[in-house]
């Protein structure tokens, strides 16, 4: 059933799923106690406007998917009850607004990322805010099932896409910080080559 915990034959992988499970049902507590979100909505962009998802612009889009990724986080820590129709609802309407997300404003990372040039700090916080996100729900739905429908992978730069960028990136505050900071990220990877989502996932 849906939000049902999955079960691996490795010992190593179930200690692993059980460590990520400890940490996402601890993200709604932080968010209550230390008036703090998680770690895939950027501290600087975390207001939701109640729209319909079809006019909302990309800020809009990204906040109301993470807005259901929170809801999610919420079921998590409630823990199974008897299979309801909300549990369908929430993952239907992450569905929708990930596949439009996808399809009016593209990609997870920009052509000037691939090719290790400088990006506007705003355009930078929009990429890395949805890279995180998508992490996060496919997390989820790696330990728990959390899916309602044949995964179609809408995704095919995700692997490609540059890791979790380095915490004072993520909490710098302010454009100048930030530009210093990402000057010497970039300089890092080209000196070493960045770091992708598909290095953490062969670990």
């Amino acid at each position: 059933s849906l939000f049902e915990r999955r079960k691996f034959s490795e010992p190593e992988i179930e200690l692993t799923a059980d460590l990520a499970l400890h940490i996402l049902r601890s993200y709604p507590y932080t968010m209550v106690n230390r008036d703090s979100v998680p770690p895939f909505i950027h501290p600087k962009y975390q207001y939701f406007q109640r729209k319909k998802y079809h006019n909302f612009n990309k800020w809009e889009v990204l906040e109301a998917l993470q807005s259901l990724v929170v809801y999610m986080l919420l079921r998590i820590i409630e823990g199974r009850h008897d299979y309801t129709n909300f549990d369908t609802q929430l993952l239907a309407s992450i569905n929708a607004i990930c596949q439009h997300f996808t399809a009016k404003f593209g990609t997870l990372i920009s052509s000037d990322e691939l090719t290790g040039q400088m990006i506007p700090w705003k355009d930078w916080v929009f990429f890395e805010s949805r890279r995180r996100t998508a992490t996060a729900v496919l997390i989820i739905n790696g330990i728990l099932h959390a899916q309602i429908t044949a995964p179609s992978w809408a995704m095919p730069e995700y692997s490609s896409s540059p890791a979790p960028s380095p915490m004072k990136l993520w909490h710098a505050e302010n454009e100048i910080d930030w530009a210093v900071d990402y000057a010497e990220y970039l300089h890092t990877n080209a000196m070493h080559g960045m770091l992708r989502n598909s290095d953490l996932t062969e670990l």
